[in-house]
């Protein structure tokens, strides 16, 4: 247990896990490119953004005495995606 707790205090698995987001959004575009089928780039975007913003702000958010504004800007970003997400899903 003591292991868990110390790979997720550590500051790589945020970068690992934005790192993943990234390959992971760059597979869902080069598969939407190659075949046509599955969710739309602005889709891909919108969600994912979301979800990458939202992990820079918990990364932001170990050093909160340290960049505060990091933390606020990124979670503004978060929101920003999401609502964008949400538009997209309504004109579907």
């Amino acid at each position: 247990m003591d292991q868990l707790s110390a790979l997720l205090d550590a500051d790589a698995f945020p970068l690992v896990v934005l790192a993943l987001i990234v390959l992971e959004g760059l597979a869902l575009f080069a598969q939407h490119r190659r075949t046509g089928r599955g969710p739309t780039p602005a889709l891909i975007l919108t969600f994912l953004g979301a979800g990458f913003a939202l992990i820079v702000a918990l990364y932001f958010h170990r050093r909160a005495e340290q960049a505060p504004l990091g933390f606020a800007l990124a979670m503004l970003a978060a929101l920003a995606f999401h609502v964008w997400h949400l538009v997209q899903l309504a004109r579907r």
